[in-house]
């Protein structure tokens, strides 16, 4: 099988996600996060985190979106959102 671009394995993730498949969605976001220090992938994961209601470190994630991508403002509306 061929090996997925990190834009192949962010739609699987999040097609995980829609699908409340969510530990083979968080499985996918860390792999992304470990080749790739996205803010948009740590705001998809902190989405799945609050959808699972693991709030704190939903709030982890999107903190660190703000802090690869300060004035971040999709991390903080979808915090105050989901928690």
């Amino acid at each position: 099988m061929p090996q997925m671009t990190i834009q192949q394995a962010l739609e699987l993730a999040r097609a995980h996600h829609r699908a409340g498949q969510l530990r083979d969605a968080e499985s996918i976001f860390r792999q992304i996060l470990g080749a790739s220090a996205d803010p948009l992938v740590f705001n998809d994961l902190g989405n799945l985190l609050a959808d699972a209601q693991r709030f704190d470190e939903a709030i982890s994630a999107y903190r660190q979106a703000i802090q690869l991508q300060p004035g971040y403002a999709e991390a903080f509306s979808q915090s105050r959102d989901r928690i």
